[in-house]
């Protein structure tokens, strides 16, 4: 049924881009903390970020290489999408790539600004858009 979650259980053809009739789960610092193993053999979510941490040198960490190409073959087994998060070097980029992670987040490409971000255009008939409006007139 559209816009429900999957059951655990069921394999996915491929992670479904968000519109207004899915949503896509994420499960973030993958491989730091709680956000481990445990959780994903309960939850297969649509993506699974690494954490951060694993990306921090790995261009030159066998174990690093080791345990990233270990979590996307795990990953690829179980139709999830891997992210590598913090990714701040060439050196690291290429490595990931190489170990077949094509999706990609950190300083390399952009630092995190919210001065750059663009305004948000609300449809006239919706709920939101009645209230930034409001907001927006009351100012």
């Amino acid at each position: 049924m559209a816009g429900q979650p999957k059951p655990s259980n069921q394999r996915k053809s491929s992670p479904t881009p968000p519109n207004q009739d899915f949503f896509s789960s994420l499960l973030g610092d993958f491989g730091a903390g709680y956000a481990g193993l445990n959780l994903l053999a309960s939850f297969q979510p649509d993506y699974i970020k690494l954490d951060m941490e694993l990306i921090r040198g790995i261009a030159t960490s066998p174990a690093r290489q080791t345990i990233v190409a270990g979590v996307i073959l795990m990953a690829r087994q179980l139709d999830v999408a891997v992210i590598a998060e913090g990714v701040e070097t060439e050196a690291e980029m290429k490595a990931l790539r190489a170990a077949g992670i094509q999706l990609f987040q950190g300083y390399l490409f952009a630092k995190p600004t919210v001065a750059s971000l663009p305004g948000v255009q609300f449809l006239a008939s919706t709920p939101l858009a009645a209230k930034a409006s409001a907001r927006s007139d009351a100012a």
